[in-house]
């Protein structure tokens, strides 16, 4: 195989969360690192396009107060681009303060490493892929590398397990 991946394995499981535990399991063992990309089959994407007219064709984030999809995003500024620059927050605050990011996206939160160039992570909900296209296009400062997610700590909950 030729690419970023030095192999691939396909595993089979009753849903997302069991294979997302899965992940983490092994990848906890800090000797492998995992990408895991879930699949459906051609009959059930048909199935799905002929079905009731939904924005992600399924029910809503479990997450409380959850209105859309639940995405994770690496994010690093753009060789040149400059934090403190004025244009830079100008247009920040028209982006968060004035209306220009779009109704569909819910930040649930921002984190960073300090010193260090180790991408920033947004953890965000989006109720449609053009929400997430009109964020990508509007921050050109900025590159994403954008993937859903699961809450893993609810689905660690739900399974019994005491996590604060």
């Amino acid at each position: 195989m030729l690419g970023a991946y030095d192999f691939v394995t396909v595993v089979e499981a009753p849903d997302n969360e069991t294979a997302a535990h899965l992940s983490v399991d092994l990848g906890s063992r800090g000797t492998v690192n995992i990408t895991t990309l879930p699949a459906i089959s051609t009959s059930q994407l048909r199935a799905k396009l002929k079905g009731p007219k939904h924005r992600w064709g399924g029910p809503k984030n479990e997450r409380e107060g959850g209105r859309g999809m639940l995405y994770v995003a690496f994010v690093k500024n753009k060789p040149g681009t400059v934090l403190g620059n004025v244009d830079i927050m100008a247009k920040s605050r028209k982006w968060w303060n004035e209306g220009d990011r779009p109704a569909g996206l819910k930040t649930v939160g921002f984190y960073g490493a300090l010193g260090t160039d180790t991408p920033d992570v947004y953890v965000f909900e989006a109720e449609s892929h053009e929400d997430i296209r009109v964020m990508i296009d509007y921050w050109k400062e900025v590159e994403f590398d954008i993937h859903p997610a699961l809450d893993l700590a609810a689905t660690f909950r739900q399974q019994g397990m005491k996590i604060a």
